[in-house]
This record gives structure tokens, C-alpha cells and sequence, in this order.
């Protein structure tokens, strides 16, 4: 029984690593977990050793340019990829930034609790008093100008669905997904899935990104596959709102 409840645990948080993105067009794309922790899909990775296996923008003191460091949804432009080759300006988003703190006070599943990730040994890190890496003045324009195309980085915890300290560092992989595979992602109008929700929520209301824990509205993976329609079930994970950067 417990084991069963365990995977039923670790299938919610799996399922909450699923991304809603309301493209600058205002279609709708849907990539799960799978889709994009693909290797294939991976441009930079940080092993449990601090290991740096792949680097797009961390630089080799363990740092990141100052525009990706602190939004959860923002813009890569042509500066952060001088030093790589086949990748295009598009848009980060960083999961990492993105909690899933329960908020409702209820109690949904008994005694769970997700495993906790292991943090990067400090000794392992860089030590570097260059902590801040601005864009050049030069360069800043670039801040302002729109992506031609909705190619997407996304930034994720290499284990998420452990655990972790405010405190520590954590290994992570960042996954390039190149607009023409977006396409492959697209949530048709006619889906059963509640596109208006979406459009209601974060596109009138201009919000940028947000996310539900699926246990704050009650839902196990299977009611989240048969009720799929609904609005609350199509917020149960993160969202992130391209359309405010137009």
C-alpha cells in the first residue's frame, strides 16, 4: 500500500514538470517532462560533482549573464550564444525559478513525502568574486528586440521531482528546443484540453508564468488524464506566457 502510494506520489510530481506555453501568437504549446529532458535536447549540463558536462551560459567560474540569472521567463539574446555555435535567440525558461509550494491547507496525501535531491558538494563549486556578469552597454539594445522565432530553452533540475534547499546548488541541464520542433506541440483549438482557461488567465491578465500543485486541487495523475478537460486540471503544472514579450 505504501509503495503504491509512493508511485502515485512520484507520478504527481513527475506530471507537474509538464509546461503549458502560450506562444507570441497566442497558440498554445504543451511539452511534458519527456519531451524535453531528451539528451538530445540538452546544450548544457552540471553533473551532482559540479561537474560542467555541457556550458551555453554558465561561464567556467560557475556564473550566469545578468539577464538570464534572476527572471523565470526572459529573452536569449545574440550575446549570451557568442561562444556557441547552432543555437538561435528565443526564449529561457527556467523551472528552476518556478516553486511548486503547495498553497491550499488541505491534506490530500497521506503519509508521502518526496525524496530529497543531493546538493553539489561546496568544495566542488568555483570560488570567484565575480558574481555579477552584466550585458555591455554596447550590447543592451539587443534586450529590447523580439525573437524571430520561438526557439526555447529550458532549464530544469536534472531530478525534479526531489526536493531541495534554498541553500545548496543542485545539478541542472538546460534542453534547446528549435521552433520548427514547437510545431510539433501545438494544442489544437479542438482539443478537449481548456485552451480559454490559459487565454483567460495568463493571456488577459498578462501574466508572465505560474504554476499549481496538482495536490492543492486534489488531483492523482489518473483524474488528471480523464478530466483533462477542465480548467483545473490543465493549470496543474507550470505556464509560461510568451505573449507579453510582443
Amino acid at each position: 500500500m505504501i509503495e503504491n502510494q509512493q508511485q502515485t506520489l512520484n507520478d504527481i510530481l513527475e506530471s507537474m514538470n509538464d509546461i503549458y506555453i502560450i506562444l507570441p501568437d497566442k497558440r498554445v504549446a504543451y511539452l511534458t517532462l519527456d519531451n524535453y529532458k531528451n539528451p538530445d535536447r540538452v546544450v548544457e549540463s552540471v553533473s551532482v560533482d559540479g561537474e560542467f558536462i555541457k556550458r551555453v551560459f554558465l561561464n567556467y567560474e560557475g556564473v550566469y549573464p545578468s539577464n538570464l540569472l534572476s527572471p523565470a521567463v526572459t529573452k536569449v539574446i545574440e550575446w549570451n550564444l557568442e561562444d556557441s555555435e547552432n543555437l538561435e535567440t528565443g526564449y529561457f525558461i527556467d523551472l528552476r525559478k518556478l516553486g511548486m509550494n503547495r498553497v491550499n491547507m488541505v491534506d490530500v496525501l497521506e503519509n508521502n513525502s518526496p525524496e530529497a535531491d543531493t546538493p553539489i558538494p561546496s568544495q566542488n563549486l568555483p570560488k570567484t568574486d565575480n558574481l555579477f556578469i552584466p550585458v555591455p552597454n554596447e550590447k543592451k539594445y539587443q534586450l529590447r528586440e523580439t525573437p524571430q522565432k520561438n526557439n526555447l530553452y529550458i532549464a530544469y533540475f536534472s531530478e525534479p521531482t526531489k526536493t531541495r534547499s534554498d541553500s545548496e546548488c543542485y545539478s541542472y541541464k538546460v534542453a534547446y528546443i528549435p521552433h520548427d520542433d514547437i510545431e510539433n506541440y501545438i494544442v489544437s483549438e479542438t482539443d478537449t484540453v481548456s485552451i480559454q482557461h490559459l487565454k483567460a488567465y495568463y493571456g488577459d491578465t498578462r501574466v508572465q508564468a505560474g504554476s499549481i500543485n496538482p495536490l492543492d486541487i486534489g488531483y492523482s495523475p489518473d483524474a488528471l488524464a480523464q478530466e483533462v478537460n477542465t480548467s483545473l486540471a490543465f493549470a496543474a503544472c507550470y505556464v509560461a506566457n510568451l505573449e507579453t514579450f510582443k
